[in-house]
């Protein structure tokens, strides 16, 4: 059987877990992007 097969173990209780580690991740990547990028944007140069 092929991993992309074998999904169903993701709906598991003792698979949630990583669910949860990934979600988390992702979410502080994409927090912390977007707060790079407002402060680039609120520091640079308007005339440029």
């Amino acid at each position: 059987m092929h991993y992309w097969q074998d999904w169903t173990h993701l709906f598991d209780p003792s698979g949630t877990a990583h669910l949860g580690t990934g979600i988390v991740a992702q979410v502080a990547t994409i927090t912390l992007a977007t707060g790079t990028a407002v402060l680039v944007l609120l520091r640079r140069d308007p005339a440029a």
